[in-house]
């Protein structure tokens, strides 16, 4: 299944492929860890595509640390598509470059299914090795090392170079693929070099334009989701001023304070929010255990609304808590509003 997406993420069309370093490849990978980790299933799914559109865009040598964390977000994007078998490809994979890795609970609670998959990876058999030719004149790289082996049944991230430095073109190859002995045509951070090229130098036959393949951050997609999210966030607030402005604004009666009054409801209303805060962080514990155990998209929705739930609980136990505290009995906070 995952073979075929990897093959078109090794030849992404040059023009639309702006090179690419290492750092800015990883600091991706982090957010989608952080994405999984949270349960944001569309901030994933973004982050990790966004991971696999920058990685032919390597315009340097990606080490094995950088290449084994590659494996294991491949891996976490195959769990959350339900495919078990590249979730264990995926993690032999990132342990034969790191054996002795741990991966976080945050991550793979204790007992959990993504857990029990790490564990059958780690005591998975060693791989087969097979050999293949590199382009002429260019130098190989395989998960982050120099060489013209590779691991037959496990994916890999292949990259060649002219041995300077730089790269060419970076591929991911699945299991049971081999790696191209050609560089394939309109791959890689640079682009294939043409008829004119050589074999000592990689970039005859370039012209002028190509000089538009300035190095450029890579862009967040998670901009875009915080932009509408801060849009909306703001006309939450608006709506919610106005309605303020109209209580303040309209006539009300005159209350007179009656002493005791405003303790007791601000006390009863700190425990009910705590309370509501326990129960809804209890259901999201189990309910995450369920998503381990069998990650189904309403476990996952249960997890998420009840944690973010527990969020917004705990903050009003605590308003509530300090009103208790520090606002004293019949003390009007506005003209005709009574605590």
């Amino acid at each position: 299944m995952m073979s075929w997406l990897i093959l078109v993420a090794g030849v992404a069309n040059a023009a639309d492929c702006q090179p690419t370093s290492p750092e800015q490849l990883s600091s991706v990978m982090q957010q989608a860890l952080i994405d999984f980790a949270t349960l944001d299933e569309d901030s994933f799914f973004d982050s990790t595509q966004q991971a696999e559109d920058a990685l032919p865009c390597l315009d340097e040598l990606f080490l094995p640390p950088n290449a084994a964390a590659y494996h294991r977000l491949q891996a976490l994007r195959a769990f959350f598509n339900g495919d078990d078998d590249d979730t264990v490809l995926a993690f032999r994979a990132a342990l034969s470059i790191e054996p002795d890795y741990t991966l976080s609970a945050k991550l793979a609670p204790e007992g959990g299914k993504l857990d029990r998959l790490w564990t059958s990876a780690k005591t998975g058999p060693n791989p087969f090795v097979g050999s293949f030719s590199a382009p002429a004149g260019k130098y190989a790289y395989v998960d982050g090392v120099e060489t013209r082996t590779y691991a037959e049944d496990l994916p890999n991230i292949v990259q060649y170079g002219p041995g300077d430095g730089s790269i060419l073109w970076t591929g991911y190859i699945g299991a049971n693929e081999k790696p191209p002995t050609d560089i394939p045509s309109g791959g890689g951070a640079v682009a294939d070099a043409g008829s004119d090229a050589t074999d000592d130098d990689p970039y005859a036959g370039l012209d002028d334009g190509d000089d538009e393949l300035e190095p450029e951050p890579v862009e967040s997609s998670m901009g875009k989701s915080r932009d509408k999210d801060r849009e909306k966030d703001r006309d939450s607030s608006s709506s919610s001023r106005r309605e303020r402005e109209d209580l303040v604004d309209a006539p009300k009666p005159e209350k007179q304070p009656r002493e005791g009054k405003g303790k007791g409801g601000l006390i009863a209303a700190t425990v009910i929010s705590a309370v509501a805060a326990g129960g809804a962080y209890g259901g999201a514990t189990y309910f995450r255990n369920e998503f381990e155990r069998y990650p189904t998209r309403s476990s996952f929705l249960m997890t998420n609304g009840l944690f973010f739930g527990s969020i917004g609980a705990g903050v009003l136990t605590v308003t509530f808590g300090s009103l208790a505290i520090f606002t004293a009995d019949g003390v009007k906070i506005q003209p005709g509003i009574q605590f």
